[in-house]
C-alpha cells in the first residue's frame, strides 16, 4: 500500500502542528486556581504565611529581656524583637538588641543576664 504525497503532507504538518503547540506551552507557569467563587479566571497570589516563634521565658513562664533578665509585662510596650533559633527575644530597652545581635547565642539561654 502506498501513501500518498499528499497524505504524507497532511501528517508531516500534523506532527509540525502538534510540536508547536506542545513547546508554545513549556516553559509556561501554570495558572494558579482561582479563590474567588464564580470567576472562573480570577487568580490570587499570596506569600506564605509563616509562624510566629514562641516567645523567649523564664521559668515561670514570662516573657523576658534575655539581655537584662527584665521581665517584660506586655510584649506590645517592648522596645523590639529578633528571632533566633526558633526563639522570639523580646527586649526592654534600646540597648539590648544590639547587644544580643552582635552575640546572640550568649544571651539565648538566658545565662548571661546581666
Amino acid at each position: 500500500m502506498k501513501i500518498s504525497n499528499k497524505t504524507n503532507s497532511f501528517v508531516t504538518l500534523g506532527v509540525i502542528a502538534l510540536f508547536a503547540i506542545v513547546v508554545a506551552g513549556c516553559g509556561q507557569p501554570a495558572e494558579p486556581a482561582s479563590r474567588e467563587a464564580g470567576s472562573a479566571r480570577t487568580t490570587t497570589t499570596e506569600a506564605p504565611v509563616e509562624a510566629t516563634p514562641a516567645a523567649f521565658t523564664n521559668k515561670k513562664g514570662e516573657i523576658v529581656c534575655p539581655v537584662m533578665g527584665t521581665v517584660i509585662e506586655d510584649k506590645d510596650k517592648a522596645v523590639g524583637h529578633q528571632d533566633h533559633n526558633g526563639k522570639r527575644y523580646y527586649f526592654c530597652c534600646g540597648g539590648c538588641p544590639d547587644q544580643f545581635k552582635d552575640n546572640p547565642s550568649k544571651f539565648e539561654d538566658g545565662k548571661a543576664i546581666n
